[in-house]
């Protein structure tokens, strides 16, 4: 596969690379640039893939296209003739006219962060670290995550994602790449630009370059925030197997990190963290068969959502959520 992928996009071909918005995206597509150059534009909002976004991303102009951690993208997006490759981990999506690459096809069971790939196929040495934090933010522990402790024993010195977040200095750094794609449109946008600059962890760690100092110094204004929010989750937890935190973000949105961090504190708990939108309860849900639960109860309630078997989000109606908390604590 990597030789396939390699040939569809060789090096400095200056491709469009269109992922989503989330760590594992961001950190794929920074490894990805640079090997092929080009540009990078995130999915916001709904990660599907529609022919509105082909116009909207101005698709005819860029002589290639990759596509990074998208879960669905539509047949005729596909069917434009400058897509030749598609890198994802999610549930695998029956398309042609593109080379999909998702381990999944192969084994649905497998998980494998787009990140991972994408250091598999075109990273290097230096892009080591950023592919640690992309798997790490993921919840995934990299094959390579032995050679980067070498080159970083200061960074990282546990075995597991939960005992990384929980100890070492590379949570700080998993954290502002979750945080740092918070905020407004064009301030994320100077976030990403800044990042794509970094050449080394420890120019953000010890803000020893003028983007490195400024993308820090934001990070710490979001990490306060956040804080609060983790210390009020934790004090509603009870002996119950299941905690729903609900909560109402300010500026800045932390409910998928927030769900993350209380299922590696809280071990074996089921987390549910949502936040009202137009009357709507967004939820970001962690736990052992989260998925499979989702599955029974979303359709009784009106509900949308999905994801992986121990990390999902998902949609509910505000009217219907009180039935969706009962009908899913009864389910565990």
């Amino acid at each position: 596969m990597k030789k396939k992928v390699l040939e569809a996009l060789p090096q400095n071909c200056e491709p469009l690379i269109i992922h989503d918005n989330d760590p594992d995206g961001l950190c794929s597509s920074i490894i990805f640039k640079r090997y092929t150059g080009g540009k990078t534009r995130r999915l916001i909002g709904r990660a599907n893939l529609s022919m509105e976004w082909y116009k909207r991303l101005n698709i005819e102009a860029a002589s290639k296209t990759v596509i990074l951690d998208i879960p669905e993208v539509e047949q005729e997006f596909l069917d434009t003739q400058n897509v030749p490759v598609w890198i994802d981990h999610h549930m695998p999506q029956k398309r042609h006219n593109v080379l999909y690459v998702n381990p999944r096809n192969y084994d649905p069971n497998i998980y494998v962060p787009t990140t991972t790939m994408a250091q598999d196929f075109v990273g290097t040495k230096e892009t080591l670290w950023i592919a640690m934090i992309g798997s790490i933010a993921d919840y995934h522990w990299p094959h390579f995550a032995e050679e980067f402790k070498s080159l970083y024993p200061d960074l990282c010195k546990r075995d597991t994602v939960q005992e990384a977040l929980l100890h070492d200095p590379i949570s700080e750094l998993v954290k502002l790449f979750f945080f740092l794609l918070k905020g407004e449109r064009q301030e994320v946008e100077q976030h990403i630009r800044d990042l794509h600059k970094i050449k080394s962890p420890y120019e953000l760690l010890t803000q020893s370059s003028k983007e490195g100092e400024r993308l820090w110094k934001r990070f710490k204004k979001r990490d306060e925030v956040f804080n609060q929010s983790y210390k009020d989750a934790r004090s509603k937890n009870t002996r119950s197997k299941l905690l729903v935190y609900e909560y109402q973000p300010g500026k800045w949105s932390f409910t998928s990190y927030l769900s993350n961090m209380l299922s590696t504190t809280l071990k074996g708990k089921t987390i549910i963290i949502a936040r009202r939108d137009n009357g709507v309860m967004k939820c970001s849900c962690r736990g052992p068969n989260v998925l499979e639960v989702l599955k029974e109860v979303l359709p009784k309630v009106g509900g949308k959502g999905g994801g992986h078997p121990t990390a999902c989000g998902a949609s509910v109606p505000e009217q219907e959520w009180e039935s969706f908390k009962r009908l899913f604590k009864s389910r565990l």
